[in-house]
């Protein structure tokens, strides 16, 4: 199980590294992030590894705060709706009306 977290964890810290803007920067965190999994990655003891666990959920929560939001460039909440068999954007109906 806390395995899988701390996984989980390092796949997001990942994800965020590859979207800080500075190239510089990224590079730094990106080799921080190595050298961090690298040397607690034969850890036993479960209090070390529950500090390791706290330690990326920190550094998880400073990225969100310093890193640009990704921005979707297909429109975000567009809605489709097929009527009559042909494609109508944004003209659907709304829940519960029938």
């Amino acid at each position: 199980m806390q395995r899988a977290s701390i996984l989980s964890s390092l796949r997001k810290l990942n994800r965020l590294i590859r979207l800080i803007p500075d190239k510089h920067n990224r590079e730094s965190a990106a080799k921080e992030a190595t050298y961090l999994v690298r040397e607690r990655s034969k850890e036993s003891d479960p209090q070390k590894i529950l500090d390791f666990q706290r330690h990326l959920a920190s550094k998880i929560a400073y990225l969100r705060v310093i890193t640009p939001k990704q921005h979707d460039s297909s429109g975000g909440g567009a809605t489709f709706v097929l009527r009559d068999g042909m494609l109508v954007q944004g003209s659907g109906e709304t829940r519960g009306s029938r």
